[in-house]
Protein backbone atom coordinates (compact mmCIF):
# COMPACT_ATOMS: atom_id res chain seq x y z
CA UNK A 1 0.00 0.00 0.00
CA UNK A 2 1.23 3.37 -1.18
CA UNK A 3 1.42 6.47 0.87
CA UNK A 4 -1.34 7.82 -1.42
CA UNK A 5 -3.52 4.34 -1.22
CA UNK A 6 -3.46 5.39 2.64
CA UNK A 7 -4.20 9.54 2.58
CA UNK A 8 -7.21 8.16 -0.17
CA UNK A 9 -8.52 5.49 2.17
CA UNK A 10 -7.86 7.25 5.66
CA UNK A 11 -9.38 10.98 4.58
CA UNK A 12 -12.14 9.17 3.02
CA UNK A 13 -13.01 6.91 6.09
CA UNK A 14 -12.87 10.26 8.23
CA UNK A 15 -14.93 12.60 6.07
CA UNK A 16 -11.97 14.64 5.42
CA UNK A 17 -11.69 16.48 1.85
CA UNK A 18 -8.19 17.08 0.74
CA UNK A 19 -6.01 18.24 -2.32
CA UNK A 20 -2.64 16.91 -2.84
CA UNK A 21 -0.66 19.70 -3.57
CA UNK A 22 3.41 20.66 -3.68
CA UNK A 23 5.44 18.37 -5.76
CA UNK A 24 3.62 15.62 -6.07
CA UNK A 25 0.88 18.19 -7.67
CA UNK A 26 2.99 19.31 -9.88
CA UNK A 27 4.27 16.12 -10.82
CA UNK A 28 0.93 14.72 -11.84
CA UNK A 29 0.56 18.13 -13.99
CA UNK A 30 3.93 16.42 -15.88
CA UNK A 31 6.66 18.25 -14.18
CA UNK A 32 9.44 15.63 -13.59
CA UNK A 33 11.14 16.49 -10.25
CA UNK A 34 11.83 14.68 -7.01
CA UNK A 35 10.24 15.19 -3.75
CA UNK A 36 10.67 14.03 -0.88
CA UNK A 37 7.23 14.46 1.11
CA UNK A 38 3.92 14.61 0.53
CA UNK A 39 1.57 17.76 1.21
CA UNK A 40 -2.31 17.65 1.69
CA UNK A 41 -4.36 21.26 2.18
CA UNK A 42 -6.83 20.64 4.31
CA UNK A 43 -9.61 22.82 5.92
CA UNK A 44 -8.16 24.02 9.22
CA UNK A 45 -11.10 22.52 11.44
CA UNK A 46 -10.62 19.12 10.02
CA UNK A 47 -7.13 19.08 11.18
CA UNK A 48 -7.61 16.86 14.38
CA UNK A 49 -9.72 14.28 12.08
CA UNK A 50 -6.90 14.05 9.41
CA UNK A 51 -3.73 13.47 11.91
CA UNK A 52 -6.10 10.54 13.77
CA UNK A 53 -6.68 9.15 10.30
CA UNK A 54 -3.58 9.05 9.50
CA UNK A 55 -2.08 7.86 13.05
CA UNK A 56 -3.40 4.63 12.59
CA UNK A 57 -0.79 3.93 10.22
CA UNK A 58 2.14 5.49 12.30
CA UNK A 59 2.08 8.86 11.53
CA UNK A 60 2.28 10.72 14.26
CA UNK A 61 2.40 15.16 15.04
CA UNK A 62 5.60 16.42 15.05
CA UNK A 63 5.16 20.13 14.99
CA UNK A 64 1.68 21.56 14.35
CA UNK A 65 1.29 26.10 13.39
CA UNK A 66 -1.52 27.84 12.36
CA UNK A 67 -0.87 27.02 9.24
CA UNK A 68 0.93 23.55 8.60
CA UNK A 69 1.53 20.31 10.72
CA UNK A 70 4.08 18.28 10.02
CA UNK A 71 3.47 13.91 10.13
CA UNK A 72 6.69 11.83 10.64
CA UNK A 73 5.62 8.16 10.06
CA UNK A 74 6.52 5.29 12.21
CA UNK A 75 7.33 3.34 9.11
CA UNK A 76 10.55 4.63 7.85
CA UNK A 77 9.69 3.16 3.79
CA UNK A 78 6.92 5.92 4.24
CA UNK A 79 7.46 9.85 3.48
CA UNK A 80 6.82 13.19 5.72
CA UNK A 81 3.19 14.10 5.50
CA UNK A 82 2.77 17.83 5.77
CA UNK A 83 -0.89 18.87 6.63
CA UNK A 84 -1.80 22.73 5.04
CA UNK A 85 -4.66 24.05 6.47
CA UNK A 86 -6.97 26.83 4.36
CA UNK A 87 -10.37 28.35 6.07
CA UNK A 88 -13.17 27.14 4.72
CA UNK A 89 -13.46 29.27 2.05
CA UNK A 90 -10.61 29.07 0.68
CA UNK A 91 -10.32 25.59 0.48
CA UNK A 92 -14.70 25.46 -0.77
CA UNK A 93 -12.96 28.04 -3.84
CA UNK A 94 -10.08 25.29 -4.82
CA UNK A 95 -12.26 22.64 -4.11
CA UNK A 96 -15.20 23.40 -6.89
CA UNK A 97 -11.95 23.57 -9.00
CA UNK A 98 -10.30 20.61 -8.35
CA UNK A 99 -8.94 18.28 -11.06
CA UNK A 100 -9.20 14.74 -10.38
CA UNK A 101 -6.46 12.34 -11.95
CA UNK A 102 -5.12 8.96 -11.85
CA UNK A 103 -2.27 8.96 -8.90
CA UNK A 104 -1.90 5.68 -7.30
CA UNK A 105 -4.67 3.13 -7.35
CA UNK A 106 -6.77 5.60 -7.01
CA UNK A 107 -8.64 8.84 -8.77
CA UNK A 108 -7.00 11.78 -6.73
CA UNK A 109 -8.09 15.48 -5.79
CA UNK A 110 -5.99 18.05 -7.02
CA UNK A 111 -5.36 21.49 -7.03
CA UNK A 112 -6.58 23.32 -10.58
CA UNK A 113 -2.91 24.23 -12.27
CA UNK A 114 -3.85 27.94 -11.77
CA UNK A 115 -4.40 27.18 -8.29
CA UNK A 116 -1.63 25.13 -7.40
CA UNK A 117 1.02 28.01 -9.46
CA UNK A 118 -0.75 30.66 -6.99
CA UNK A 119 -0.12 28.85 -4.04
CA UNK A 120 3.77 28.26 -5.74
CA UNK A 121 4.21 31.92 -5.99
CA UNK A 122 2.71 32.08 -2.65
CA UNK A 123 5.71 30.47 -1.77
CA UNK A 124 8.10 32.35 -3.61
CA UNK A 125 6.70 35.69 -2.01
CA UNK A 126 7.38 34.28 1.67
CA UNK A 127 9.10 30.83 1.77
CA UNK A 128 12.60 30.83 2.31
CA UNK A 129 15.60 31.10 -0.27
CA UNK A 130 16.41 27.23 -1.00
CA UNK A 131 12.89 26.49 -2.17
CA UNK A 132 12.97 29.14 -4.80
CA UNK A 133 14.64 27.59 -7.52
CA UNK A 134 12.22 24.46 -6.79
CA UNK A 135 8.88 26.73 -7.01
CA UNK A 136 10.33 28.65 -9.78
CA UNK A 137 10.84 26.05 -11.76
CA UNK A 138 7.51 24.06 -10.90
CA UNK A 139 5.77 27.16 -12.13
CA UNK A 140 7.49 27.70 -15.11
CA UNK A 141 6.88 24.08 -16.20
CA UNK A 142 3.39 23.87 -15.10
CA UNK A 143 2.64 26.88 -17.47
CA UNK A 144 4.23 25.94 -20.25
CA UNK A 145 2.53 21.94 -19.97
CA UNK A 146 -0.83 24.04 -19.16
CA UNK A 147 -0.99 26.43 -21.82
CA UNK A 148 -0.87 29.21 -19.35
CA UNK A 149 0.42 32.65 -21.11
CA UNK A 150 3.53 33.46 -18.79
CA UNK A 151 3.35 36.95 -20.67
CA UNK A 152 -0.81 37.51 -20.38
CA UNK A 153 -2.42 39.70 -17.79
CA UNK A 154 -4.29 36.55 -15.72
CA UNK A 155 -0.49 35.56 -14.83
CA UNK A 156 0.55 38.66 -14.07
CA UNK A 157 -2.20 39.50 -11.89
CA UNK A 158 -2.00 36.13 -10.28
CA UNK A 159 1.35 37.11 -9.88
CA UNK A 160 0.75 40.29 -7.79
CA UNK A 161 -2.29 38.61 -5.86
CA UNK A 162 -0.10 36.14 -4.47
CA UNK A 163 3.14 37.01 -4.48
CA UNK A 164 4.94 40.53 -6.01
CA UNK A 165 6.24 42.57 -8.89
CA UNK A 166 9.52 41.72 -8.19
CA UNK A 167 8.74 38.12 -8.31
CA UNK A 168 6.85 38.62 -11.74
CA UNK A 169 9.78 40.55 -13.07
CA UNK A 170 11.81 37.14 -11.40
CA UNK A 171 9.82 34.30 -13.21
CA UNK A 172 9.67 36.68 -16.81
CA UNK A 173 13.46 36.88 -16.78
CA UNK A 174 13.69 33.40 -16.39
CA UNK A 175 11.15 32.41 -19.03
CA UNK A 176 13.25 34.76 -21.27
CA UNK A 177 10.48 37.48 -21.75
CA UNK A 178 10.99 40.98 -22.02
Amino acid sequence: MTIFDIIYEQMKQAGVRYLLVGGNAANAYGVDRFTDDVDVFIEDHTADRAVAALARYGYREGTRSPLVSRLRPGDPTLPIVDLIFADAATFNRMWSERCELPWGAHVQPFPAPMHLIAMKLHALQHGHEGRRVKDAGDILEIARLRGIDLQGPDFRDACLKYASQRVYEYLKKLSGGP
